[in-house]
């Protein structure tokens, strides 16, 4: 991130490595970052719906997961979310 701070997937992978290390506060600035730098991310909104998931904001969870259905609707993630971080379920059935 630091050698390319305008490259999205970084900021996916930051985020996710974050939020397993239970670093919740910088994970959802990893994946704000991510969005911000690509509005129709699906793993931007993925990401913030996962943070707001393991801090048991059930709402703003499925509300983001909804996003990210909406912006892919195949995102396999978003349809089963895990508690332990996006990287344990591929992002797309498609991909």
């Amino acid at each position: 991130v630091q050698l390319r701070p305008q490259e999205v997937p970084a900021y996916g992978k930051l985020g996710v490595c974050l939020s397993e290390q239970g670093r919740l506060d910088d994970a959802s600035a990893a994946f704000a970052r991510m969005k911000t730098l690509d509005a129709r991310s699906p793993e931007a909104s993925n990401g913030l719906a996962l943070v707001a998931l393991l801090r048991g904001q059930v709402d703003d969870a499925r509300r983001g997961y909804q996003s990210t259905l909406t912006l892919d609707p195949a995102n396999i993630a978003a349809i089963v979310p895990t508690p332990r971080g996006t990287s344990s379920v591929p992002t797309s059935i498609t991909g």
